[in-house]
């Protein structure tokens, strides 16, 4: 029940009926993969709970902090209207779209400093610019900081979730942040009318966890969004986290996990 608890503490009132749509969609898929990925919950402060085996590794999984589509979506259903703030009908300008951090957000991402080792090596972000944000606020500067396209959120139909073209981005991030694994100069995964299935999610995090293993580094950072944390919990990695459970993340949320996979 505590861990009940605190997962609903997260999810806005808002946001109640479709945090609930989202888990049960994530929790009804299950790929069949050639391995299996044990995700332990890391707690207390320790980082040693058990000892490790050679591939294992710490992995701290952080939610982006708040932006300016969260808000504009609370807004949206507080004032009751129909449908969602950034569709192209309902943000024809695409004012909305790749948004940044509010000044919450920002805050949050820098109160995240506080709760993230030192000891990580490589931050792996969505090339989105609310995580990039996220993940330059809280550890960026210390550690490389790697864009990954497989840490996209749920992609198509809605403007914030089209991430802005390769130049755009590097642009703006400069030489803070390594684009080399991304190919694509415009989002791949933007459609205009159509949302990403939650198949197609999972797909993209069992790649992400199949790169993870095989990577040299043994700390890392994920910086990426709800819709992928969620579906990466259900549908590809077996959790054991009597904390929190597979449950939603909150904007600037953080949880650290020991990795370990076996061979099916």
């Amino acid at each position: 029940h505590g861990a009940a608890a605190m997962a609903a503490a997260k999810v806005e009132a808002h946001q109640e009926g479709e945090v609930g749509a989202e888990t049960a969609a994530a929790a009804a898929i299950r790929l069949d993969l050639p391995w299996t990925c044990r995700a332990e919950r890391l707690g207390g402060g320790s980082l040693k709970l058990r000892r490790r085996k050679g591939g294992d590794k710490v992995v701290h999984l952080v939610r982006h902090g708040e932006g300016f589509h969260n808000v504009a979506q609370r807004l949206w259903r507080e004032a009751k209207k129909a449908g969602e703030p950034y569709t192209v009908a309902n943000d024809p300008g695409w004012t909305l779209q790749d948004p940044e951090l509010t000044a919450v957000g920002r805050r949050q991402a820098e109160e995240l400093t506080t709760t993230l080792t030192r000891s990580a090596e490589v931050v792996f972000t969505s090339p989105m610019r609310r995580a990039t944000q996220t993940a330059l606020l809280a550890i960026g500067g210390a550690v490389p900081v790697v864009a990954v396209e497989d840490l996209h959120e749920t992609g198509g139909r809605h403007t914030c979730d089209c991430r802005l073209s390769l130049d755009e981005l590097k642009a703006i991030f400069h030489a803070r942040v390594d684009y080399s694994l991304l190919t694509a100069q415009n989002d791949p995964l933007w459609h205009p009318s159509d949302r990403e299935s939650k198949h197609s999610i999972a797909t993209r995090a069992a790649r992400f966890v199949a790169f993870l293993r095989d990577r040299p580094e043994k700390e890392v950072v994920v910086a990426t969004h709800s819709g992928f944390l969620l579906t990466l919990l259900h549908a590809v990695l077996t959790v054991d986290d009597p904390i929190d459970g597979p449950t939603w993340f909150g904007t600037g949320e953080s949880r650290s996990y020991l990795f370990s996979w076996t061979d099916n």
